[in-house]
């Protein structure tokens, strides 16, 4: 699953649900299984993935902050500027000045 998440990354369709589809099993139960194995949640594996990814491509001036919200799987900047705020207490623009 862990494999599946970070091949999938960047796309907007990853979510609990669709891993759970891809594996064939229910979403509880697959969300049950990753937290018993990782000590995390399926969900906040994914975002924290997905900010982490963010976050790095921010260290790269040479990529937007819109493309970089796009390469982390948020195809709406808005979003993503709050989520990412949420996650870090700056916005993507703060955390590059940094």
């Amino acid at each position: 699953v862990r494999g599946y998440v970070m091949e999938n990354l960047s796309s907007p369709e990853l979510t609990v649900q669709s891993a759970a589809n891809h594996f064939y099993l229910n979403e509880d139960y697959l969300g049950r299984l990753f937290k018993k194995a990782e000590g995390i949640s399926l969900s906040k594996f994914i975002i924290r993935e997905r900010m982490e990814l963010a976050a790095r491509l921010l260290q790269n001036e040479s990529i937007s902050a819109s493309a970089a919200a796009q390469q982390a799987g948020y195809p709406n900047y808005s979003y993503f500027a709050e989520a990412f705020k949420k996650y870090f207490g700056c916005t993507p623009t703060e955390y590059r000045n940094q």
